[in-house]
């Protein structure tokens, strides 16, 4: 017997994370999960192939380098069958880039920080930039706005990428 899928409430934008280490896929899963959205998860480009054939995504979160099938070339069959497929790629290796076609709308370097995550996601989702708040709800002067880079812009100015302590092992370490 299958199982029933929930019904995604209809404000809830639907993320397909393509990340072939469990514990940064499950950790996404976790933070993406916390701010509602509907989260679907593949361990390899394959089985993101597989679930974009039957499913719609809001948007699709890809790391680069995997086994078989990377990143760029995942996005690049994307973009190939869904051209407005947004696409974020993650990557520790963002000088690589400039050796390949990638057609991904937005890159993320690791390790990354969630405001980071999040505001990327904003920007091609179509939605406002979260903002870091004071500790009575406030913008305060710690307060950020951070967008994505574009590929191009990743390309040629790899060390300005966003570089900062990586916190998603203390977050799966605290479940």
């Amino acid at each position: 017997m299958q199982a029933i899928k929930p019904l995604t409430p209809p404000s809830q934008k639907r993320i397909l994370i393509t990340e072939d280490d469990d514990m940064v896929r499950r950790t996404l899963k976790l933070l993406l999960v916390a701010d509602d959205y509907a989260v679907t998860e593949a361990r390899t480009g394959e089985e993101a192939l597989a679930l974009l054939n039957g499913e719609r995504f809001d948007l699709v979160i890809t790391n680069f380098e995997m086994p078989r099938l990377r990143g760029n070339e995942l996005a690049l069959i994307i973009k190939r069958q869904l051209p407005s497929q947004p696409i974020l790629m993650m990557t520790a290796y963002a000088e690589r880039l400039g050796d390949c076609d990638n057609p991904v709308d937005a890159v993320l370097a690791k390790p990354f920080r969630i405001q980071d995550l999040r505001n990327a996601m904003a920007k091609l989702l179509g939605a406002p930039p979260f903002k870091v708040l004071g500790r009575l709800g406030e913008a305060g002067a710690n307060s950020q706005s951070c967008t994505a880079m574009s590929p191009e812009q990743a390309k040629a100015n790899p060390a300005k990428i966003t570089r900062v302590a990586n916190v998603l092992p203390e977050l799966v370490d605290a479940t």
